[in-house]
């Protein structure tokens, strides 16, 4: 303990002042009259030095705190509280406290000012409603035109790996075009393009390719615009394929798709080069009931001919009230894809 030089108290001293001499005589804070942010009118997100930031009113504000309201260089460790009262949608009145420390005191300071929200657009927005754009990102399909259900499908895989991303940074869909065989979709960035058109083939196989085109000049330098062409396989997920001189149904897509023979039903999975040779055959589904089931056969109601029918009981058969068939030219089959839309007999 020593004594405070200005007014003689016995305390903790610092630069040889009691706290309250030491506060009377160095300004920690300096309060601002007002603090401004800028909202976003599309995103709500709001301005923050540079940065857009998902935050409401409280967050922004102590944001705003740390970044806009300076201290003494003496101060070694500041928190605030406050309370945050609206007078409009753009104005709200702040009560703020201030905790200070310097030379391990702590010094509260209390203050008022006001927080201005002004309306604007942040980056991401302003590009989108701009129809801004950086890639195309073409899908379709080989030697055959997409199907309403895979448009869509690949539709909102595609939102879903932008949404996702956009949680880490800026990424948007700026328009999605149904064109003839497939569905364009413009990108707001090249790297947004070139990842999703990875993830695309990763799950349906197919071919992807590249090709730059010059968009413009910036700043001296030429600025590209890239489209990414994902073409899928000619057959999709519950077709039936010719390969080797069998006949295979697809269970599922992708760099190795999953393939089970129909007559055998032993499971397979084929090169993509090897599956270029393929042939699709013409099928028919329907969810039949069964009727009985023995060593050999499946026995079913057959729907197309409304008659009984029998199938070739695959490996692992259970005894199950119904089951998928798949008939094609050369026999009806038992199916391991559940379809949907496959229609049930009755």
């Amino acid at each position: 303990m020593s004594f405070c030089v200005e007014c003689g108290a016995t305390v903790k001293t610092i630069s040889g002042l009691c706290p309250k001499c030491y506060m009377e005589r160095h300004e920690l804070i300096s309060p601002p009259d007002a603090l401004d942010v800028v909202k976003c009118v599309q995103c709500s997100k709001m301005q923050i030095g540079r940065a857009w930031v998902e935050t409401d009113i409280d967050g922004a504000l102590l944001r705003l705190f740390e970044k806009s309201v300076p201290t003494s260089k003496e101060v070694t460790f500041r928190t605030f509280t406050f309370d945050a009262r609206p007078e409009d949608k753009s104005n709200f009145r702040v009560a703020v406290k201030a905790m200070l420390r310097v030379d391990g005191v702590d010094f509260m300071k209390s203050f008022r000012t006001r927080l201005r929200v002004h309306g604007g657009s942040c980056p991401s927005c302003g590009k989108r409603a701009g129809f801004y754009y950086e890639s195309i990102l073409q899908v379709r399909a080989e030697d055959r035109h997409l199907s309403l259900e895979e448009m869509d499908e690949v539709t909102q895989l595609v939102q879903d790996l932008v949404d996702r991303a956009a949680s880490r940074g800026e990424a948007f869909i700026s328009k999605i075009e149904p064109v003839r065989g497939g569905v364009d979709l413009y990108l707001s960035s090249h790297n947004l393009g070139r990842n999703i058109a990875k993830e695309i083939r990763s799950k349906y196989g197919g071919s992807v390719s590249v090709s730059p085109s010059l968009y413009g000049m910036k700043d001296g330098k030429e600025i590209y615009r890239t489209t990414h062409l994902v073409r899928l396989p000619r057959f999709k997920e519950g077709d039936v394929i010719r390969l080797d001189g069998r006949l295979f149904e697809v269970l599922r897509l992708g760099m190795q798709p999953s393939l089970r023979d129909l007559r055998t039903g032993e499971s397979a999975s084929a090169d993509p080069t090897r599956l270029e040779r393929t042939k699709i055959v013409f099928s028919e589904r329907f969810v039949a009931d069964v009727l009985s089931v023995n060593e050999k056969d499946v026995e079913y109601y057959d729907v197309l001919e409304s008659t009984n029918a029998k199938a070739p009981r695959p490996p692992k058969f259970g005894e199950p009230n119904e089951v998928e068939i798949v008939k094609t030219d050369e026999g009806s089959f038992v199916s391991m894809f559940r379809r949907a839309g496959a229609r049930k007999s009755r």
